[in-house]
């Protein structure tokens, strides 16, 4: 919002009305360290626009934070925080596009609460006898805001050729100059618990990339947990690509007689996943036989040895979150 004091000609023709002060950068002043705070002051196109004063009390800054220098362009400004307890700057020269560059450096006292705003300043800029008056954000102790961004992943459907593929995950960090550390975490289906996959380090331009061995189905989302600066912040979840799981191929060989052994073979689409091999005569529960990781091929094999003679199921079944889909293969082996 914008004051104007009672119309008076300026000097060069111009009213303070014309000249239009804006922040350029982040206020955010971390406690014992010091922040260049930049302004542009903009007026008309001209070079020479008249005798043009800008001005700013220092009374209302609050204690902890401290003015230490001003300067427009090459000229360095006043600061009388006793007496008239403001900061000024006369005589200020511009480019020819009519603009000009106001540097505020402003200390923050170390320990001082990360709550204290110097805001809503009255800073007046006069021609003449002509002022105007706008109010600034000018700093806060306060964590700046940063922003993470994931690119989408694609939605392709089920494909057995390239079903449970790696996915890349990428995305962006903004605010932060310097690199950062990521998290990585995942969001299995039917789950509300969000779980670390991988850290990462962002690059010279803030973006990062992870490429996930993705077997399971779910969302993930990139989590940056803040420094002095900057407050920490939570990109939006992306959705990982379907992922169809399937135990294929299933072959047995060996005979079904007591104490000898029974080899059954397959491969477990995608993999790497947990196969379960369990057997159970119908009268109790599922007896765990073992329990086999499949390497990056999906082939494995699974082998039961019979102890007594009867009637038996047998089953291999993957274990995790996944679609409903071949996910177990069940067979009736009668021992003799």
């Amino acid at each position: 919002m914008i004051a104007v004091s009672p119309a008076h000609a300026a000097t060069a023709g111009y009213p303070a009305s014309a000249f239009t002060l804006t922040r350029d950068s982040l206020p955010n002043v971390v406690p014992g360290t010091s922040a260049r705070i930049h302004f542009t002051l903009q007026g008309p196109a001209v070079s020479d626009p008249g005798p043009v004063e800008l001005s700013l009390p220092l009374t209302g800054l609050p204690e902890g934070l401290r003015l230490v220098a001003m300067d427009a362009g090459s000229t360095a400004c006043r600061i009388d925080h006793q007496e008239t307890g403001r900061a000024w700057c006369s005589g200020l020269t511009f480019f020819n596009t009519g603009d000009t560059w106001i540097q505020m450096i402003v200390e923050a006292a170390p320990g001082v609460s990360r709550d204290l705003d110097w805001f809503g300043v009255p800073v007046s800029i006069s021609v003449g006898q002509d002022v105007v008056m706008s109010r600034q954000d000018i700093a806060t102790t306060r964590h700046a805001e940063a922003t993470l961004t994931l690119k989408d992943l694609p939605t392709d459907e089920y494909d057995r050729e390239t079903n449970g593929d790696p996915q890349t995950i990428t995305g962006w960090l903004s605010g932060p100059e310097t690199r950062e550390q990521i998290v990585l975490e995942l969001r299995t289906a039917r789950s509300t618990i969000w779980r670390k996959i991988a850290t990462v380090t962002t690059d010279e331009y803030q973006s990062f990339e992870y490429e996930y061995e993705h077997r399971i189905n779910g969302d993930v989302r990139a989590r940056f947990p803040g420094n002095d600066a900057f407050a920490a912040a939570t990109s939006a979840a992306t959705r990982l690509p379907g992922v169809q799981a399937g135990l294929i191929g299933w072959k047995a060989t060996g005979t079904s007689k007591v104490g000898q052994t029974l080899t059954m073979t397959g491969r477990v689409v995608p993999s790497r996943r947990k196969v379960v091999l369990q057997w159970s005569d119908k009268t109790s529960g599922w007896n765990t036989v073992q329990t086999v990781e499949s390497p990056a091929d999906g082939a494995i094999t699974l082998t039961w040895t019979p102890k007594a003679k009867g009637k038996y199921w047998v089953r291999a079944w993957l274990t995790g979150d996944h679609k409903a889909a071949w996910t177990y293969y069940t067979r009736v082996q009668k021992v003799s």
